[in-house]
């Protein structure tokens, strides 16, 4: 039975877009089964970033770019804004996106936990892509998240949403490892009396089942508003919607950036310019983070893999 989305409520929506990605998620499986097969048949056409490992085999650079891709790094970033309250003044921030667990690969996980166990923040973010295949089994991903998680210690915890690679099985097991999962909700975090709004909306991407108005819904005029959506696409509608920071990654921020011309990919349909780190829209500042992870081929080149670290600050405006 198809809604018109003008006759529904915004937890009507949330049930109805939730649904739809669920029965999307064997067609995306299917699809990605097929190429596998395809590629590995070199039977019809592939995508070039499938043509980059044996590329990077023949000119003796693939282990050289899978080294690169385990050792991240922590950005350290500061927003000011005018609305941010007073008491939200030197907020901080842990913002990872895009971890991409493999299976067979358990190292990357205990790589990761022990890459944030030293860092000090007030809340963690997670924004998407915690998986690296597009099909299952799923199991590892569960396993190597757990591990992972053990590494982050904030003061509030930890809130997430959904990527293009994620399914929907994942949403209760990362509840119950205590993340708090938005799909297209939000999460009012007090301090000391000030509100700090997280809306977080489900894969803009490849699902397309975001809804930023039901995200929305709840949210107070005085609230400070922290958009966290996978992909950076939704920039102009964050901005009309009443986002201060936008949060997101998926671009890798090319994963593989050639010397002078930079990213060669960059997988969003956006402008390029918030496809890389620090950003602005109109009153509406973002960071696209450059992730943790890898897809399609594990490796990086003048990229390397990173989370931020990202302050709060309010403007001084005497």
């Amino acid at each position: 039975m198809k809604h018109n989305p003008d006759q529904l409520n915004a937890e009507e929506r949330r049930r109805a877009l939730w649904e739809r990605r669920v029965a999307l998620e064997p067609i995306r499986e299917e699809r990605s089964r097929r190429r596998d097969e395809c590629q590995k048949g070199l039977r019809y056409w592939v995508r070039p970033s499938h043509l980059l490992e044996p590329m990077l085999r023949a000119f003796h650079l693939f282990d050289r770019g899978r080294r690169n891709a385990t050792h991240p790094t922590i950005r350290r970033v500061s927003f000011a804004f005018d609305a941010l309250p007073a008491a939200l003044d030197g907020f901080r921030l842990l913002h990872l996106s895009d971890l991409h667990f493999r299976s067979g690969d358990p190292a990357f996980a205990e790589t990761l936990r022990d890459f944030v166990a030293g860092v000090d923040a007030d809340l963690c973010v997670l924004t998407g892509d915690y998986c690296f295949e597009y099909h299952g089994p799923y199991e590892h991903v569960i396993e190597q998240m757990s591990a992972f998680m053990a590494g982050v210690h904030t003061r509030l915890g930890t809130v997430a949403i959904f990527g293009n690679h994620d399914h929907s099985t994942f949403l209760e097991p990362l509840t119950d490892m205590g993340i708090r999962v938005l799909v297209n909700d939000s999460l009012a975090v007090t301090v000391n009396g000030a509100r700090l709004r997280l809306v977080g909306v489900d894969d803009p991407h490849f699902f397309r089942c975001d809804d930023l108005a039901a995200a929305m819904d709840g949210a107070g005029e005085d609230d400070f508003v922290v958009m966290l959506i996978h992909s950076p696409e939704r920039f102009a509608e964050a901005a009309e919607a009443g986002g201060h920071l936008y949060l997101c990654g998926h671009t890798h921020w090319g994963q593989v950036r050639l010397p002078v011309l930079g990213a060669v990919f960059v997988n969003a349909r956006c402008p390029r310019r918030y496809c890389f780190g620090p950003w602005r829209y109109r009153g509406m500042q973002g960071y696209t983070s450059a992730g943790l992870g890898t897809t399609d081929v594990p490796v990086r080149f003048n990229c390397p893999p990173s989370g931020a670290l990202i302050e709060l600050k309010r403007r001084d405006t005497t």
